[in-house]
């Protein structure tokens, strides 16, 4: 039996989207990012439920894989990395490691199972940010979770919460992004990596020496990447604001000030904003910072932050 797949050129994204209809599809090296999920189920939905005229072509084929639509929504940066991942359109996985609260009258978008250790579910619902937070912070406090947060690095803003339930337990993540004149997005992220666990004691020490900077409030984020080499730290995020790189650059700025770390010298150079700064860190160790604030060519509203930490050539060994 043929399969149809349907192929779509959006311009408007500079994206290629792959679709196939089905409710449950098992995926081969697909890559972790999260934030292309909400996309990758709207089409999905759309593949199921109409037939859709945008520069569509229909392929009749088995060999268009589904894998490929989503790593085309990927981050050129990122490598898949995933050998096994499902996919569930409008419903929750078939088995949770632990049982999650969903507010009455949500509706589910969708959920992805990566790697048998990282569960993300997306939906809707017609509250606030806070009052999703509050019901969470309510529900899960009710069975032994807790709140925990980052301390070092570049931290999502007021999106986000995470919660424990020990140090070696699961950890859940809750994103919340209230859509004007529409619901709230929700996205519960529950991660069963030991390893990779937000709940382990003391996880944000890789971070050293960087200070905890948070984004500026009500802007949407995009994940966060670093290097972290013990002699050098590097870590940066992209942000979706009006705020240009100038604004970015004193916003993050002024909390490295905070943080006492001494402005040497900045300026800016067309879309990119710079500032490079000294200071010591709590053992007594001399280092010095980069921070970068870019606004992304040809897309809107896209900005990049960076902050870097280098130890003091007197230090190293």
């Amino acid at each position: 039996m043929n399969r149809k797949y349907r192929i779509i050129d959006t311009r408007q994204h500079n994206l290629l989207r792959i679709v196939e209809s089905g409710a449950k599809i098992t995926l081969a090296g697909v890559d972790k990012a999260f934030y292309n999920m909400h996309m990758l189920f709207c089409i999905l939905i759309i593949a199921c439920s109409m037939s859709v005229s945008v520069q569509a072509t229909e392929v009749p084929s088995d060999n268009v894989p589904l894998s490929l639509a989503i790593r085309l929504l990927t981050p050129i940066s990122d490598v898949p990395n995933v050998e096994n991942t499902q996919v569930f359109v409008g419903e929750l996985p078939d088995k949770m490691p632990v049982e999650l609260p969903i507010p009455k009258n949500a509706k589910i978008l969708g959920s992805m199972v990566t790697e048998e250790t990282c569960i993300d579910i997306l939906f809707y619902v017609n509250q606030t940010s806070e009052q999703v937070f509050d019901f969470y912070r309510e529900s899960l406090a009710n069975n032994n979770w807790s709140e925990v947060g980052q301390s070092r690095g570049i931290v999502w803003g007021s999106d986000r919460i995470t919660f424990c339930r020990g140090l070696l337990s699961p950890s859940l993540t809750v994103s919340a992004y209230t859509v004007k004149e529409g619901p709230t997005e929700v996205r519960l992220n529950v991660n069963t990596d030991q390893e990779k666990s937000l709940c382990i004691r003391d996880a944000d020490d890789y971070r050293k020496p960087l200070p905890k900077l948070v984004a500026p409030f009500g802007v949407r984020q995009y994940g966060t990447s670093g290097n972290y080499m013990g002699t050098s730290t590097i870590e940066s995020t992209t942000l979706n604001t009006d705020m240009n790189s100038s604004a970015l650059e004193i916003y993050f700025a002024d909390q490295l000030k905070e943080a006492n770390w001494t402005r040497l010298s900045g300026g800016q150079n067309g879309p990119l904003a710079w500032s490079t700064w000294i200071f010591m860190d709590e053992d007594g160790l001399d280092w010095s910072g980069q921070l970068f604030a870019l606004e992304i060519p040809k897309l809107e509203n896209q900005r990049w932050v960076l902050v870097q930490a280098s130890l003091a050539e007197s230090h190293k060994r």
